[in-house]
């Protein structure tokens, strides 16, 4: 994963005041004209233009920060938006829905774990929230073990953001709740101001997996790639219009590999990435010549957050098995072993130049990182640098 150095222009930011900043102001304050008390009054002084500026235009490194504030502060907002905030340390566990209950004993584990979720669902902190109070009275009244254990599948899902609050047949919220996502108008944003966001940025390779093209397109019919919610803005409809929330990204990595995950536990391309330490590693037969069909590729731990993104997004999968990729390095191994071969310690400026484009920053440049890897692991040496 490639960190992206986000600093928006001025002239962008003020074009953004405009179009996105001042219609989401004028919103917030007619919905708040909606919503009835004693709610009305704890909205309207949180959510005042400075607040919706302020949130609109942090930086991705305080994104987490400001869920946790707005769902702590407004919990039936989490209940409605992302009950995993209000569910997360239910005591159920991971494979609930694989209880066996045939036997006395096996339906006797289950109604313990069925009390202890009834008393986590108890607590004070639920009162009066809507679909956490209904997955309560759906354990109360469930009978048949198998509907127990299928509830208590629901509630570990909900904790775990795996459920929208909205299916089978859960109870409706209030007009004003589910209006409040309204106020955050995403395809306003898109129509108006996508295109603005996508060319500001200059980003041309996908950020996720550094491989993907995603330049926009077009003259008679003008394309520009996806804008991806880092934090959906299905569970954060706060943060649908949130500059840095939005990154230009790959189709398939938006869109198969990140889809609805909430990315709390994830490092955002706009905070961290790989670094100029060794991520990839190529291994083949030794004492053989690398071939397209004869390697694998292995990841070198980096730590942190970034390790959960490049598992998320299978990198080492892609760059094992990318036709495009696995061509340009069994021919960049050639080439580097018949340097070498001549007895040459340094491999010319002119050969890298020609392997690899250093110039161009890895925004910009597909698979960079993958390349310098590669190029100092057969040459045995570093020899080209990672920015």
């Amino acid at each position: 994963m490639i960190k992206y150095p986000y600093a928006p222009s001025p002239d962008f930011l003020r074009r953004y005041e405009q179009t996105v900043l001042a219609p989401t102001q004028r919103r917030m304050t007619e919905h708040l004209e909606t919503i009835p008390e004693p709610f009305k009054s704890t909205y309207t002084l949180f959510f005042d233009k400075c607040t919706l500026r302020d949130l609109l235009l942090c930086s991705a490194d305080n994104l987490i920060g400001n869920i946790h504030k707005i769902y702590s502060e407004f919990p039936e907002l989490a209940d409605r938006y992302w009950p995993a905030y209000l569910l997360a340390g239910a005591p159920i566990p991971l494979d609930i829905d694989k209880y066996c209950i045939r036997s006395k004993v096996e339906k006797g584990i289950l109604d313990g774990i069925c009390e202890d979720a009834y008393t986590f669902l108890n607590h004070p902190r639920f009162n009066g929230l809507i679909y956490s109070s209904w997955l309560k009275k759906c354990l109360e009244e469930a009978t048949k073990h198998s509907d127990k254990r299928r509830i208590l599948y629901k509630i570990s899902n909900a904790a775990f953001g795996y459920v929208k609050v909205n299916d089978d047949n859960a109870p409706n919220f209030p007009e004003w709740i589910e209006n409040f996502s309204k106020v955050f108008n995403y395809a306003d944003l898109s129509r108006n101001f996508g295109i603005d966001i996508v060319n500001e940025l200059g980003i041309h390779v996908c950020l996720y997996c550094n491989n993907e093209d995603i330049q926009s397109r077009g003259e008679k019919v003008e394309f520009r790639t996806d804008l991806d919610h880092f934090h959906p803005k299905s569970k954060f409809p706060f943060l649908a219009v949130t500059l840095s929330n939005l990154v230009p990204a790959g189709g398939f990595c938006n869109q198969s590999y990140k889809r609805d995950d909430d990315m709390i536990d994830y490092a955002h391309p706009f905070v961290s990435g790989v670094s100029n330490k060794t991520l990839f590693y190529i291994e083949y037969p030794a004492g053989n010549k690398l071939t397209e069909n004869n390697y694998s590729v292995k990841l070198m731990p980096q730590g942190g957050k970034v390790d959960r993104n490049l598992k998320a997004f299978e990198i080492a999968h892609l760059y094992s098995n990318n036709n495009e990729i696995k061509s340009w390095l069994s021919r960049t191994f050639s080439t580097v072993d018949w340097i070498l071969g001549l007895g040459d310690e340094d491999i010319p400026q002119q050969i890298i130049d020609q392997i690899l484009d250093i110039s161009k920053p890895p925004h910009a440049t597909r698979a960079k990182k993958f390349m310098v890897d590669s190029v100092n692991q057969f040459a045995g040496k570093p020899v080209v640098m990672f920015p």
